[in-house]
């Protein structure tokens, strides 16, 4: 299962082609799910990546955003693999095991972030992984590595850190089940 958080503006969508930030992130047979994902512009791409027997949950607390992501889905002949739903603005809400977490552009826009660390920590549960990427332009590298930091506390392992086009990323992982 695939987690993907970000609120994409159609600016950053258009700096940072999904193909180019997914396509070695994203397997076939993972499901993906997508939260706070804006205009959807990920899900999408993500619903071709996963194949036909998968499926991505696109999670907003927007009715407005919910409401657009079934139309796209719809359009692109990708409903079948596209489920909407809502969340709360305090929680996902969502259980099961994850594979694979994109925190795109919206990690900064979080106040209870250890709160988002530990729910995202026992969604990926044995061997997931977590990549955040952040704006450079509203996200110093220093908030980024402290973001990170913070993840590591709660059972994450920093695997990487790069840039990618106008974006600050890590390539966060977990090595045990939560709690060990």
């Amino acid at each position: 299962m695939v987690v993907v958080f970000h609120f994409c503006q159609r600016g950053a969508a258009l700096a940072t082609p999904p193909e180019g930030i997914l396509s070695v992130l994203v397997r076939p047979g993972e499901t993906a799910v997508e939260a706070g994902f804006g205009m959807g512009y990920l899900t999408i791409t993500m619903a071709r990546l996963v194949g036909e027997t998968c499926m991505v949950i696109a999670v907003d607390l927007r009715e407005r955003m919910l409401a657009g992501a079934r139309h796209r889905a719809h359009r692109a002949g990708l409903a079948s693999r596209i489920r909407v739903q809502w969340c709360r603005p305090d929680a996902l809400g969502l259980d099961g095991r994850v594979d694979f977490v994109l925190a795109f552009y919206m990690v900064h826009e979080v106040t209870e972030r250890r709160r988002l660390r530990r729910e995202l920590r026992r969604l990926c549960g044995l061997g997931g992984r977590m990549r955040p990427v952040e704006p450079v332009l509203h996200v110093r590298a220093a908030d980024l590595k402290a973001s990170a930091e913070l993840a590591q506390e709660g059972g994450f392992a920093l695997l990487e850190a790069r840039l990618i086009r106008l974006s600050r990323a890590a390539l966060l992982g977990t090595a045990s089940p939560q709690g060990e």
